[in-house]
């Protein structure tokens, strides 16, 4: 009869060690969820400052402009942000360039910037800013909807556009 009832006791507490593993799993899953969902903010607030990855950035769009290339006509506009971040790490340097962002088109399409225009980039200390242009060639027929911040093939910042 001890031994039924140690048997029958030791069964509950693995059982009920069992549910609360699943639980906390769970739980956790939901967690890691939401702190992904927090990283990527959408906003269509060009020239206000947002902070992501310890970067002050603000963006400013640029007039749009036909890529014209010498005496023949390009089928191109060249889309063209000006971009300004400020270190507000502690302590930590920074890199921050053209290269860190993207142009998505309404097709699904995404655009790196463009190698034949000066884009900017630079490492910043903490406190400091740096800031310059950053260019875009995109097909005359594309519609662009977002410039996208996607430091390390992840995108943290995406500002929509109206066109």
């Amino acid at each position: 009869m001890k031994k039924l009832v140690m048997l029958m006791s030791f069964s509950s507490i693995l059982l009920l060690g069992a549910c609360s593993t699943k639980e906390n799993s769970a739980s956790k899953a939901n967690n890691d969820t939401a702190q992904t969902t927090k990283q990527k903010e959408t906003t269509n607030q060009f020239n206000k400052p947002i902070v992501a990855n310890g970067m002050e950035i603000t963006v400013k769009k640029l007039k749009t402009v036909d890529s014209a290339n010498g005496t023949t006509k390009s089928s191109k506009n060249l889309y063209g942000f000006d971009i300004s971040g400020k270190n507000i790490s502690s302590g930590t340097k920074k890199g921050l360039g053209a290269i860190d962002f993207t142009l998505k088109t309404t097709d699904g399409k995404t655009h790196q910037i463009d190698d034949r225009v000066n884009n900017f980039g630079n490492e910043v200390s903490e406190g400091e800013t740096v800031s310059g242009k950053a260019y875009f060639s995109i097909n005359k027929g594309e519609k662009v909807q977002s410039l996208q911040y996607k430091p390390m093939n992840k995108v943290l910042i995406s500002w929509q556009l109206n066109n």
